[in-house]
């Protein structure tokens, strides 16, 4: 664990709320200490999105548990206006 110091802070933030999601709206949760981005499976059929199958399956942990994340879903914009 990171213990703060006159010489570094670790400063992280969470955001949740409404945004669009590659042009449809979708409820998004920005964690700035997240080393990767992920989509529902539900979203990605819902709104038709391409994936790409991974050569690799990645082991995700997580505070829920483990998972697998096997596809990726390239070039998703997240629009965000304010």
């Amino acid at each position: 664990m990171l213990q703060p110091s006159r010489h570094r802070t670790l400063l992280m933030y969470v955001v949740f709320g409404m945004f669009s999601v590659h042009s449809n709206p979708a409820t998004v949760l920005f964690d700035s200490g997240a080393s990767h981005c992920f989509i529902s499976t539900q979203f990605i059929h819902r709104y038709n999105l391409p994936i790409i199958w991974m050569k690799n399956k990645m082991i995700v942990n997580s505070p829920g548990g483990d998972m697998v994340a096997r596809q990726v879903c390239p070039n998703v914009n997240i629009n965000i206006r304010g």
